[in-house]
C-alpha cells in the first residue's frame, strides 16, 4: 500500500504521522509538497505531476492512498482532481468547502443543527461600497469581533467598540467579493479547544489568557491546561463535526451564560500543544482511525 501525504511543509504533525504509520510493514509513505504539484489535460486525460528533475517520478498517479494535510486552492484542485479519476481514496476536509472562508462557511453549515449554539453574527460583503450609513443599517452591536481573512491565523481578528472603529478596518482592507464576519463579543479570555477524530471525541485544553482584554481565538499570551468537557459540550463538537462532515476536527469553543459556544472549527488542527499538555498521542489515534475507516490494508 502506497500513501502519499500532500502538505507544504515539514511540521511536528506531519512528522508524527509519518512516524506512526511506519509502524505498519505493508505501508510506504511518501511526501509531497503541494507547491511543487499541478495538474496537466494532455488528450483529453487528466494527469498530476510534480516538479522534479527525474522524469519517472513525475507523475504522482502511482499511490493507492492520498492524504491531504493542507489548504489552499491549489491543494483544493488537486483534490478534485483524483476524485474524478477514481479507483482511489483520497482522504481531505480541505476541499470541504468551494468558497475556502473558514468562518463564514463553517457557521452557515451549522446554522441549520439546533444542537450546536452559536454566537450572533453579521456577514459583511461591503466591497467598495464600505460607508458609515450601510454599517449602521446592518444593525452591528457594539462591543464585537470583527474576523477577516480565514489563512490569518487570527491575525486580522479585532475586538471593536463603535462604528468608526469597523469603518476604519473595513476601509483598510477592501477586496473584491471579500466577507467579513462580525461575531458578538464574549467577555472573559477563555476559550477551549476539543479535539475529534472520525467523530470521537479525543480530548481537550483550556487556553486561558494572560491579558483580560484578550478575545475570541487570539492569545498573545496564554495559560494552557488539560481540559475535561461535560457530555453537552462534547456531544457538540462531535455534532459540529459530523454536520461538517470533517474527519479531522478542532473545534474552538467560548462559554456564555453558562453553555458553550461554537468559534471555529479547524480542519487542519496542529497537535503539538496538545500532546504536551494532555499527554494523547494525537497523530496515533488519527492514523489508527484512518485505517479503521478507509479500510487501509
Amino acid at each position: 500500500m502506497k500513501i502519499a501525504i500532500i502538505t507544504n511543509k515539514y511540521s511536528y504533525e506531519t512528522d508524527k504521522i509519518v512516524d506512526e504509520f511506519s509502524f505498519y510493514n505493508n505501508i510506504t509513505i511518501e511526501r509531497l509538497n503541494v507547491s511543487s504539484l499541478f495538474i496537466k489535460i494532455i488528450n483529453g486525460e487528466i494527469g498530476i505531476f510534480k516538479d522534479d528533475t527525474c522524469i519517472e517520478s513525475r507523475d504522482i498517479l502511482s499511490f493507492d492512498v492520498y492524504l491531504v494535510r493542507v489548504g489552499g486552492e491549489n491543494a483544493k484542485y488537486i483534490v478534485e482532481a483524483l476524485k474524478l479519476l477514481g479507483n482511489r481514496i483520497v482522504i481531505s476536509d480541505v476541499s470541504l468547502l468551494n468558497s475556502g472562508t473558514k468562518f463564514s462557511d463553517y457557521m452557515l453549515c451549522c446554522s441549520s443543527n439546533k444542537n450546536i449554539n452559536l454566537l450572533d453574527t453579521t456577514f459583511l460583503g461591503m466591497g467598495s461600497n464600505v460607508s458609515l450609513q450601510r454599517l449602521e443599517n446592518a444593525g452591528i452591536e457594539f462591543p464585537n469581533i470583527l474576523k477577516g481573512s480565514p489563512s490569518s491565523r487570527a491575525k486580522e481578528v479585532y475586538k471593536l467598540n463603535d462604528l468608526e472603529e469597523i469603518f476604519m478596518y473595513l476601509k483598510q482592507d477592501i477586496r473584491k467579493n471579500k466577507v467579513f464576519q462580525v461575531e458578538e463579543y464574549v467577555p472573559g479570555g477563555v476559550d477551549y479547544r476539543l479535539l475529534v477524530i472520525n467523530n470521537r471525541f479525543i480530548g481537550a485544553i483550556k487556553n486561558e489568557s494572560k491579558d483580560s482584554d484578550d478575545f475570541h481565538t487570539r492569545r498573545s499570551s496564554s495559560i494552557v491546561n488539560q481540559y475535561f468537557p461535560d457530555d453537552n459540550m462534547i456531544n457538540m463538537a462531535i455534532n459540529i463535526a459530523s454536520s461538517l462532515n470533517v474527519f479531522f476536527a478542532g473545534i474552538d469553543m467560548i462559554m456564555k451564560d453558562g453553555k458553550p459556544y461554537m468559534l471555529e472549527c479547524n480542519t487542519i488542527p496542529m497537535f503539538k500543544r496538545f500532546e504536551r499538555v494532555t499527554n494523547v498521542n494525537v497523530a496515533k489515534i488519527f492514523v489508527s482511525s484512518l485505517i479503521e475507516k478507509y479500510g487501509i490494508q
